[in-house]
């Protein structure tokens, strides 16, 4: 992409247009409608893009630079190997949006629907998800690192072999969540609601998931030393043994899987559900 001649957009640009070769620089095109707008290769500089309609827009291979997308519609727009950085949309509609191999660092993306959205493979760093929609999103072998999903939802998601790094997840919903792989080591998961969810093989190595509700969840093969389970529900938690409990930190206030409350005690069959 780089080296490409790039030629300035004029703003009577019709709806799907092939605008491929052309750059967007400090352009104000907040409120209007490019819909299925062809934006491959594209750079996307200062440009703003707030409230505007870019829904089945193809933004792959561009770069998104410092740009307004806040309140923006992106529904089924393709951000394919695309990269994004320095740029607000908050409370923007990525719903069904592909963002597969994408690029993604300093962004602000609170409040924001990225139901059923696509992240595979996705590097992402330093953003704002807080109360964003994730639900039903794929991030499966995605890379996320020192980010914030403070009570987003991740209801129903897929995050197989993700890996989050040095992240702040407090209060987030993964009800029904599948997280086979997913690596959560060190990442904040206080008062978390895994309720349903899959975290088979998941490694929670030194995670706080303080006051977690970890109810019916499957534990098999996950990796849970030193992670602090005080005040977290596991009541029915499914597939757990003793030496994994052994090596979390559970307390008076840690509802084992039995329904009793810990500290868990080696022996007591407390890792087997109550059902």
């Amino acid at each position: 992409m780089r080296g490409r001649a790039k030629r300035k957009l004029e703003i009577q640009e019709p709806e799907g247009a092939d605008l491929s070769s052309l750059i967007r620089r400090t352009t104000a095109l907040s409120g209007k409608s490019f819909t299925g707008a062809m934006m491959a290769g594209v750079m996307v500089d200062r440009a703003d893009l707030s409230n505007s309609d870019l829904s089945l827009a193809d933004f792959s291979e561009s770069e998104v630079i410092e740009t307004r997308l806040t309140g923006a519609c992106l529904k089924n727009s393709l951000f394919l190997g695309a990269t994004l950085s320095l740029t607000n949309a908050e409370k923007a509609d990525f719903r069904f949006a592909r963002l597969i191999e994408a690029r993604i660092r300093q962004c602000r993306f609170c409040g924001a629907n990225f139901s059923q959205a696509a992240f595979h493979s996705a590097r992402i760093e330093e953003c704002e998800f807080s109360e964003a929609d994730l639900s039903g999103a794929e991030f499966i072998h995605a890379r996320v690192r020192l980010s914030r999903f403070v009570s987003a939802n991740f209801s129903g998601a897929q995050l197989n072999g993700a890996a989050f790094t040095g992240c702040n997840l407090t209060k987030t919903v993964f009800v029904r969540a599948r997280c086979n792989r997913v690596s959560f080591a060190s990442c904040v998961l206080d008062r978390a609601d895994f309720t349903d969810a899959d975290l088979r093989d998941a490694d929670l190595t030194g995670a706080d998931l303080g006051g977690a509700m970890l109810r019916q969840v499957r534990l098999a093969g996950a990796r849970l030393f030193a992670a602090d389970l005080r005040g977290a529900d596991l009541t029915d938690a499914r597939e757990l043994t003793s030496p994994q409990l052994q090596q979390a930190r559970t307390d008076s206030t840690t509802i084992l899987p039995n329904g009793k409350h810990g500290p868990f005690r080696r022996n007591s069959g407390a890792e087997r559900p109550k059902n």
